[in-house]
């Protein structure tokens, strides 16, 4: 416990440092989130934040694949979540949250990212960009030295607001 700490820690302060070193960085100082991590990730780990109205969850994953359930320990104010993962390439991420799956399937030759959502015991189907379980993926910019993709989490779950959630995630295979 007393490293899953630590490790929160150094995240929080690695990834203030990075704002504040970035040229024209205008987020607000980041706050912690109290939340227990589980995690399948080896050697990954996984730090949560609150960065104004936006809360982020950071995944550091070398090994490029793993699975975190996290349990929120507070009740998070409303606005975005974004997860930002630290990958080499991102084939695959997933939100579960209550009864709802949400997944999406990247590729890096530019092909358009499929998203879907299993909810409630339906069989899966896919999504459209302004649908409440559309999760928006933003890559990392050409040639940068530390990648990291952004994935929105859908509308959705900022309406159902779960203390626990899932996540699973794959790096493109090297």
């Amino acid at each position: 416990m007393l490293r899953n700490r630590r490790m929160m820690v150094i995240g929080l302060v690695a990834a203030g440092l990075c704002c504040r070193l970035s040229a024209g960085c205008t987020w607000p100082p980041l706050q912690r989130v109290a939340a227990r991590v589980e995690s399948s990730a080896g050697d990954g780990r996984v730090t949560l934040a609150r960065a104004g109205e936006r809360t982020l969850i950071e995944i550091y994953s070398p090994s490029g694949i793993g699975r975190s359930r996290i349990t929120l320990l507070e009740t998070l104010p409303p606005g975005p979540l974004e997860f930002r993962l630290h990958l080499a390439g991102l084939e695959h991420f997933s939100l579960a949250y209550g009864e709802t799956v949400v997944s999406l399937a990247a590729a890096q030759n530019g092909a358009p990212v499929l998203v879907t959502v299993q909810a409630a015991g339906l069989p899966e189907q896919p999504v459209a960009p302004g649908s409440p379980h559309w999760m928006a993926v933003y890559p990392p910019a050409p040639e940068s030295a530390d990648p990291v993709y952004r994935v929105i989490a859908p509308p959705d779950w900022d309406e159902q607001r779960p203390q626990v959630l899932e996540i699973g995630w794959v790096d493109f295979y090297r």
